[in-house]
């Protein structure tokens, strides 16, 4: 493959269930490193260039496919003709973060309301290259076309100079990992959607392990924290179907009306 090599013309993006979307990106490999450059055009509400809303429902539905494509977000800048700079994001593994978080902190780095062009550096997409495009732009709503690609297919991975030292500052909320031992405390190391336990499955290895989930998202901003009240613990798979929907953070009552096995 070239040192530079970029995908032909700008590609749509498209809800899952297959809505078209006011937003276009390109994929472009640059000297070993991939990125996409995602556009979307602005503008003054109730102008003729309003404001596309789109443009963050988007932005969240690329992030989105990424994680789940094994996704890490490693950088993200601000490439327009008037100004082109590195956003205060932090790298981010994209197959646990929740996109919509993600996606608020690049919108409020950006601080541009017009021309919104942005370019994301990203590595470990466990898909083919040739197929990068199709599967970021429609998702499950390509898997559903005739002739589709299968997007389980066996990938073909890259490799990626990694283990640089980079020194970076970035502003996240907070998190206090007392809470967290004292919701384990208090709830046990038990999954409270499915009953999962990690020391039942791995023995030893697992012993104590779970994740804690903010029954209020920890996004929201400064508060303080009840670890018996405002934390349960959560396997893995469950904290993923709780943020599964962009906007949509699942009560514990609405999760477990979704699982098809019952717990034990």
């Amino acid at each position: 493959m070239s040192q530079s090599s970029t995908s032909a013309s700008r590609a749509q993006v498209f809800e899952d269930d297959g809505t078209p979307l006011q937003a276009t990106f390109s994929f472009e490999l640059r000297d070993g490193k991939t990125t996409l450059l995602f556009f979307s055009r602005g503008g003054t509400i109730g102008g003729p260039n309003e404001r596309n809303r789109d443009y963050i429902i988007a932005l969240e539905v690329l992030l989105a496919r990424l994680g789940a494509g094994g996704a890490r977000l490693d950088e993200v800048r601000l490439e327009t003709l008037r100004e082109q700079r590195v956003l205060n994001v932090h790298p981010v593994d994209l197959r646990t973060a929740d996109a919509h978080e993600v996606k608020t902190r690049i919108c409020r780095e950006q601080i541009s309301n017009r021309t919104r062009q942005i370019r994301l550096f990203f590595s470990g997409l466990n898909v083919v290259p040739e197929r990068i495009e199709e599967f970021l732009s429609k998702g499950r709503a390509g898997a559903f076309e005739p002739g589709a690609p299968d997007w389980h297919e066996p990938a073909v991975l890259l490799s990626r100079t990694e283990g640089r030292a980079r020194v970076r500052l970035s502003s996240t909320a907070e998190r206090d990992p007392s809470l967290r031992a004292d919701a384990i405390r208090v709830h046990g190391a038990r999954c409270m959607a499915c009953g999962f336990s990690f020391s039942e499955t791995y023995g030893e290895w697992g012993a104590d392990f779970i994740e804690v989930h903010h029954l209020q998202p920890i996004s929201d901003g400064e508060r303080v924290t009840n670890p018996a009240k405002d934390l349960v613990p959560l396997c893995a798979n469950c904290h993923r179907m709780v943020h599964r929907k962009r906007g949509i953070t699942l009560t514990l009552d609405e999760l477990r009306a979704k699982l098809l096995t019952r717990p034990v």
